[in-house]
């Protein structure tokens, strides 16, 4: 139910849902070693505890990024394994060894999620009042660049201008996301001007990553319905998140060409999706108005605004050149 209610963006009732399945678990003990023990579990009843505990803990920091609201489990409290740890042969067919430390691929990927998702909390614990913010916020960048070359299927492979199964880009979106919390502080006019500006270069990479990304998406047949019916609301919330800040370096960078034409594939497939999503479609209001303010074109004048959800489809190939792709990319 919770994960249904994540890919329609039913937030409220998504919310109620993810406190109850904490609650549960925490009752239930699914994330305390002694709880296995205690009751003799064999591998496979363990592995199907782990991997409940572990969506549950997805879930949690999902929606945490989402609201930047406070996660509900704390990690360090976390004594478990994570999944593909135990026996799973009732769960998926393997021709390797169970002993394989990489697992199928799908393990793999849940993996890196997980590594993306404990550093989370650590984010948002982050004190700009403390001195070694700066450092912090670098040792963090670093375990993030790590997990994310972990990402199975080249899915963060900033070289790559191979097509993208959509199945992969709420993934992606989520690793994005992560980052763009973390160089937050480009607005905190407490912090030096040369941490505010490197924040908001970062910024700035994140989102031409994430174009990076929706344009391979594009790519991939029949993407414009995945896209508009099967991506969670943190994907779509993130878009937008970047399209702010691809419209925020247009109105202030010199040369704002290549950045206009990043910011118009985002625009795009917020376009796709708003005909089915009313959050989306307000989001793009929100950009139009932003954007009015900026003295930018309007928004909602491109691609002739949003469409109806039969007729929507993409940005047209000459925005999704494998040039614009980003080389340079920092992260």
């Amino acid at each position: 139910m919770a994960m249904y209610l994540e890919v329609v963006a039913l937030l409220y009732p998504l919310r109620l849902t993810v406190e109850y399945l904490v609650r549960v678990c925490k009752d239930l003990q699914l994330h305390r070693k002694p709880a296995y023990e205690k009751f003799n579990l064999r591998p496979m009843e363990s592995e199907h505890r782990s991997r409940m505990f572990w969506c549950t803990f997805l879930l949690d920091r999902k929606l945490a990024l989402q609201l930047g609201t406070t996660p509900m489990f704390d990690e360090k409290e976390i004594e478990i394994n994570e999944p593909g740890s135990y026996e799973t042969s009732d769960l998926v067919k393997r021709e390797s060894n169970i002993a394989d430390p990489e697992g199928p691929e799908s393990i793999m990927l849940m993996k890196s999620l997980i590594g993306v998702s404990r550093l989370i909390g650590q984010i948002f614990r982050l004190n700009p009042q403390e001195g070694s913010i700066e450092h912090q916020v670098v040792v963090i960048e670093q375990q993030l660049g790590d997990i994310e070359n972990s990402f199975p299927q080249h899915i963060l492979d900033w070289e790559s201008s191979s097509p993208l199964d959509p199945m992969f880009l709420d993934a992606a979106m989520f690793a994005m996301a992560t980052r763009l919390s973390l160089y937050r502080y480009f607005t905190d006019a407490t912090l030096t001007p040369d941490f505010r500006a490197r924040c908001f270069l970062q910024c700035l990479e994140v989102a031409k990553a994430t174009v990076q990304l929706l344009r391979r998406t594009m790519k991939f047949p029949d993407s414009e319905k995945a896209f508009r019916l099967r991506q969670s609301g943190l994907t779509y919330q993130h878009i937008f998140k970047a399209s702010t800040i691809l419209l925020l370096a247009a109105s202030i960078l010199p040369n704002p060409e290549n950045i206009s034409s990043e910011l118009r594939t985002c625009i795009g497939v917020l376009q796709v999706a708003a005909p089915v999503r009313p959050s989306v479609l307000q989001n793009l209001r929100i950009l139009d108005k932003l954007s009015e303010i900026l003295k930018q074109e309007p928004i909602l004048e491109w691609n002739e605004g949003p469409k109806t959800s039969d007729s929507a489809t993409f940005p047209p190939p000459d925005n999704m050149r494998d040039q614009d792709h980003p080389s340079d990319m920092i992260i």
